[in-house]
């Protein structure tokens, strides 16, 4: 496993960044990677089958100056920005690997970044909903997976100090909630870890044995992506 700690300077460019190394490790010209970004302005992301008008307000985000995307793999609809760590694992299993399954690569990648967390909070990191990380009940962490024949994505967000109250404003309550959510506002259902970001990082660094850089994505690669998904509003307003 190597890994890559690189925030590019645009929403699209981060996501791109993450397709393009599943897309190398599947081609066999990429290794499994483990990469971070963290990015500096706010922005929302939908899953890939989100639904734009139930799940965004649209004109708080407009009002705000916060960008809308989409992104490739399922889930449902974040606010990412300053405060939440973004992680990405590639990985290829094999066929009798834990991860050649949908429940198995959650299984096999969160558990690791629970043990992590649980590490350096001295609590106690639980699974929770199909794909969430929560501490005495609060999500801490949501997660998503986007799976190609030999290779699989499973990316997600760390809450590290997100301003909450964003969240409240430009997000409604979804439509399909986990059941310990129990019906909590935003502010009440998610909390923030108050931990660095570069300790976090070491710390996933040490549980995936990532010790030597990875080369980033050929720029071309990304840029196509960009073309194609991220920076067209066809592929954002898709539903």
């Amino acid at each position: 496993m190597r890994f890559l700690d690189l925030t590019y300077p645009s929403a699209a460019e981060n996501l791109a960044c993450d397709e393009a190394i599943l897309d190398q490790c599947e081609e066999g010209s990429g290794m499994e990677t483990l990469r971070f970004w963290e990015s500096p302005g706010h922005f929302v992301v939908l899953g890939l089958s989100g639904e734009l008008r139930k799940e965004v307000r649209e004109e708080k985000c407009a009002a705000r100056g916060i960008p809308l995307l989409r992104r490739v793999s399922g889930g449902g609809t974040v606010v990412q920005g300053p405060g939440v760590l973004n992680y990405a694992v590639v990985i290829c299993p094999g066929a009798n690997h834990e991860a050649s399954t949908v429940r198995g690569a959650h299984r096999f990648v969160l558990g690791r970044l629970a043990g992590a967390i649980a590490s350096l909070t001295g609590d106690v990191v639980q699974r929770e909903g199909d794909s969430d990380l929560a501490i005495a009940g609060r999500k801490i962490s949501g997660n998503a997976q986007r799976r190609r024949g030999r290779a699989v994505l499973v990316h997600g967000t760390l809450l590290l100090g997100l301003d909450l109250s964003i969240v409240e404003d430009v997000l409604p309550l979804p439509d399909r909630r986990p059941q310990y959510r129990e019906g909590r506002g935003h502010s009440a259902f998610m909390r923030n870890l108050r931990i660095s970001g570069i300790t976090v990082k070491e710390r996933l660094c040490e549980a995936w044995n990532a010790r030597e850089p990875a080369t980033p994505p050929e720029e071309t690669r990304m840029q196509q992506l960009i073309e194609q998904r991220y920076g067209r509003e066809s592929w954002i307003r898709r539903r």
